[in-house]
């Protein structure tokens, strides 16, 4: 199932991610109009960025996209961690602009690439590691299996992902699978992660609006904005809207993660949430979500579409969000 997908579109960082001399950029990106850029040219985790991921994986597959604007060579990527920060693995650039895997703190090379990362272009990498003795490491460039090792990967499973830059690198679509469920139990396979913002109100409009009428234009700032905003005092009301239609290249849908930030009021109910979603009439909510005392964000990841089914292009075209207040 999908455990994390990852955009910088909205101008702000998720709650999961840390940075170190990393910001959220519009100079250059994969999809959408950010991306996460390195704010200096310190190489090998002089600075960095992560992921703490929401679980501990023993098998799982990992994407991301990367841009380096220069020279490379010998110069660490990436790595994975246990829950303690031990290295469990990393990626470097070889002498000759490849890539090489490694066990351990950059102790042991295991395999290396054979594919040239050309500078000033986007390169997607994709890993799946399975840790354990015997485990595994497989990474693919650019949808192409690129290296693989087979043999002893450490036996802590993966809890954080960390990235460093150099030469002015950039990363975006970041995706992580692991192996269950029905659906993204595999592969990302080079997936693009889109944004989509409220783009009108919907028929149902039971929210009350900080002011004014139109209660998107209160939902649609990037990066949000807690100085408008639309509030539920009764448990049950229901707001509806359309949304930003996807770009051309979108070509299929994994899944959707409507977002919202939001901020509890009260202890007193409704003090939770339920986003839902409106696939031609067909409604469907995720369980009552949780919403922090302090403004944050609050998503729930739908794999199929309300009713049942993978989602199609024109299934997104035409959805609705909703919002439920809830007790």
């Amino acid at each position: 199932m999908l455990l994390h997908a990852l955009h910088f579109d909205d101008g702000v960082l998720p709650p999961e991610v840390q940075v170190y001399s990393f910001g959220v950029s519009t100079s250059k990106y994969r999809t959408g109009t950010r991306s996460l850029a390195s704010t200096n040219y310190t190489d090998n985790f002089g600075n960095w960025w992560m992921l703490a991921l929401s679980q501990n994986l023993q098998e799982a597959f990992y994407q991301f996209a990367f841009f380096y604007a220069g020279n490379t060579l010998g110069v660490k990527l990436f790595r994975w961690e246990d829950a303690s920060g031990n290295i469990l693995g990393g990626l470097k650039f070889s002498s000759l602009g490849a890539i090489e895997v490694y066990t351990g703190n950059f102790v042991s090379l295991v395999a290396t690439g054979t594919a040239r990362i050309a500078a000033n272009t986007w390169t997607v990498a994709e890993l799946h590691i399975v840790t354990g003795s015997p485990g595994s490491i497989t990474l693919r460039i650019n949808g192409i299996d690129d290296a693989t090792y087979s043999g002893d990967t450490g036996a802590n499973p993966v809890r954080v992902l960390r990235w460093t830059g150099y030469y002015g690198s950039s990363f975006d679509d970041i995706v992580v699978n692991d192996t269950s469920g029905t659906y993204n139990n595999t592969w990302p396979n080079a997936a693009r992660v889109f944004f989509a913002k409220v783009a009108a109100d919907g028929a149902t409009k039971q929210w009350t609006p900080s002011s004014g009428t139109d209660h998107y234009a209160l939902l649609d700032e990037t990066p949000p904005s807690a100085t408008d905003n639309i509030r539920s005092d009764t448990v049950g009301q229901v707001d509806e809207f359309t949304l930003t239609p996807l770009p051309a290249e979108a070509q299929q849908i994994l899944a959707v993660i409507p977002t919202v930030y939001a901020v509890k009021g009260s202890p007193l109910p409704p003090s939770r949430l339920a986003i839902g979603l409106d696939v031609g009439g067909t409604q469907g909510y995720s369980a009552d979500l949780e919403v922090p005392t302090v403004m944050g964000r609050v998503a729930n990841v739908f794999e199929e579409k309300p009713g049942g089914g993978e989602f199609s292009i024109g299934d997104v075209s035409g959805m609705k969000l909703l919002l439920k207040s809830a007790a």
